[in-house]
């Protein structure tokens, strides 16, 4: 008799404390979206962290600011 069984042991948790610099990448948070630290790429060009008129800073930490560039 032969049996195969797969057992997935791979766990992923999200932590979502806003506040303490901890967020979601691609969570948005009153009305902003959380990218990480890192570029993001919007209508063909590249926009730095925290550089160009699409990013928000919220309590030093820079948000893509969808009012401004809507996704």
């Amino acid at each position: 008799m032969n049996r195969n069984v797969h057992v997935n042991r791979n766990v992923h948790v999200n932590r979502t404390v806003v506040g303490h610099g901890r967020f979601v990448v691609g969570r948005t948070y009153n009305g902003h979206i959380w990218y990480g630290h890192n570029r993001h790429f919007w209508h063909g060009r590249w926009y730095d962290y925290g550089v160009g008129p699409c990013w928000i800073n919220v309590d030093g930490e820079w948000f893509w600011n969808i009012l401004a560039c809507p996704i």
